[in-house]
């Protein structure tokens, strides 16, 4: 899963700079279009509010967009220059974008933290890239979580009646919603991995199984004296030297999944086996 986020917000921008990158819903609209037609194989979602502006990219294949590239289209889109988005932009990828993503959906990356309409906008966002059929199942998957995040920290934690009181108050209860960001950035990543996985596994298993099942045939038709027993016996044998032999690259594609970055491996089995899409 590639997933990255370009974006600027009261954090790192200035009010000049992120007036002349917001975007209008209509607009937003316009620039979705337009990156599924210059960008067929990406998936998108374009948050844009008075603090923050934010574009969301996740794509399966492993030529993700650049920051570059990202840079070029928003700067195309509002005449500004590339250049300057870059050098005063974010750039987040991978475990950070997701982690990013939901500290926004839990308004823990707001102005006031706890604060409660950037939920409705990160909600708004996703709805209009699904409208615009820039959304795909990366971003949904992304997306859905974060929202479920953010119910999460609101049931968890009183940091969002503690935006109404006072800051010491919000301050905490930030470790502990923060906790929670941390946890389910972990298990969002280790399941959608787990995901990519496993699909590349089943065949393995079921090609080799295949093979298996062709050389006892094989060996039944050259040794037609073998009795029912026997034939059993060798089909349990064929069957433990298969897993035997499936046993490590399947624990180790399992293993680095679990550390939410099987890819490498995951191409190189996909390639050796010749496993298919």
């Amino acid at each position: 899963m590639n997933v990255q986020v370009l974006g600027c917000s009261h954090h790192d921008v200035s009010i000049a700079l992120r007036e002349r990158l917001v975007f209008s819903a209509e607009q937003a609209r316009r620039a979705l279009g337009c990156l599924r037609s210059e960008f067929p194989r990406v998936e998108s979602v374009l948050l844009s509010t008075c603090n923050r502006m934010e574009l969301y990219t996740a794509t399966q294949s492993a030529d993700a967009l650049s920051g570059r590239q990202l840079a070029e289209f928003l700067g195309r889109f509002h005449h500004v220059d590339p250049a300057q988005i870059l050098r005063h932009a974010c750039q987040r990828a991978g475990a950070e974008a997701i982690r990013h993503l939901f500290l926004v959906a839990s308004s823990l990356d707001s102005m006031v933290a706890g604060e409660p309409q950037i939920l409705a906008q990160v909600k708004r966002a996703y709805r209009l890239a699904t409208q615009q059929s820039a959304a795909g199942p990366l971003t949904r998957a992304a997306f859905q979580a974060a929202l479920r995040v953010s119910r999460r920290v609101s049931n968890e934690t009183t940091i969002h009646l503690a935006c109404q009181r006072s800051r010491r108050e919000r301050e905490k209860e930030l470790p502990k919603a923060l906790r929670i960001i941390d946890l389910e950035t972990q298990s969002f990543l280790a399941q959608w991995e787990h995901r990519a996985v496993s699909p590349v596994v089943r065949q393995l298993r079921e090609s080799w199984h295949e093979v298996k099942q062709g050389e006892v045939e094989r060996l039944f038709h050259k040794l037609p004296e073998l009795d029912e027993q026997a034939r059993v016996e060798v089909c349990e044998a064929f069957d433990r030297f298969v897993n035997k032999l499936l046993h490590p690259p399947v624990e180790s594609l399992r293993g680095q999944s679990r550390f939410g970055k099987p890819h490498p491996l995951l191409e190189a089995a996909s390639r050796l086996f010749r496993v298919k899409d």
